[in-house]
């Protein structure tokens, strides 16, 4: 499957005559792939999915309203992705469930603008890692209409680490996360669904001098489905 996307980036850039903005944008192709297998049996069912990373080239303007206004121009490619997902039967009603996601962020080092102006170039060391993402989790039926699941998830930050433990730039820390939900068939027709949820960021510091504490985030949903 293929794609058309938008990319924007803004940012305050901060000159010797003061603050002044930075906006750029463009288009680009991107597409996906994926295939499955299933053993209903079991209840095995495994699914790969790939995206293709997506290169950007963003046109705008810089420092409008200033003596340092120009035209800018960059190039940009946001990773690629890869996915593994997978459940199985374990025993009468149970389900267990995981799935494991690539991001290969480490490609993304450094952003650099080049501008026509009087300052011709602007850049910025993002030095990022690659993400993971596991998730396992297991699913019980209680009863034909009944089904709960609940899941724990690990999200790797993408903040490159120092041997000190200090991020090189960024904030993006470890993130812990456990959910509990169900699903009530309420007819042929209706699905009642919920959940909760609640994660954990890491407390961390980063070479720029900032730091900040640990975060932590609850969240519930719920959602009716209903064909005709």
């Amino acid at each position: 499957m293929a794609s058309l996307q938008q990319l924007e980036y803004d940012a305050t850039v901060f000159l010797p005559t003061g603050p002044s903005d930075l906006d750029i944008s463009g288009n680009g192709f991107g597409w996906r792939a994926g295939v499955a297998y299933e053993m209903e049996e079991i209840a095995l069912r495994i699914s790969a999915i790939y995206n293709a990373p997506v290169e950007y080239d963003l046109d705008g303007d810089a420092f409008g309203g200033t003596i340092f206004t120009g035209d800018a121009t960059a190039n940009v490619t946001t990773p690629q992705s890869f996915e593994l997902r997978g459940q199985t039967g374990i025993a009468p009603g149970w389900l267990a469930l995981a799935s494991v996601k690539w991001v290969d962020w480490s490609i993304v080092d450094r952003l650099e603008v080049d501008i026509d102006g009087p300052i011709p170039q602007i850049g910025t060391d993002l030095e990022y890692r690659d993400g993971w993402t596991v998730t396992g989790g297991v699913g019980h039926q209680l009863t034909e209409e009944f089904t709960v699941l609940g899941s724990l998830t690990w999200d790797r930050g993408t903040s490159q680490v120092r041997d000190d433990g200090v991020l090189a730039a960024g904030t993006q820390t470890d993130r812990w996360g456990v959910s509990l939900g169900g699903a009530y068939t309420l007819s042929e027709a209706a699905e009642l669904s919920g959940g909760v949820s609640y994660s954990i960021t890491e407390d961390g510091t980063n070479a720029r001098g900032e730091s900040w504490d640990q975060g932590s985030v609850f969240a519930i949903s719920a959602s009716l489905k209903a064909s005709f």
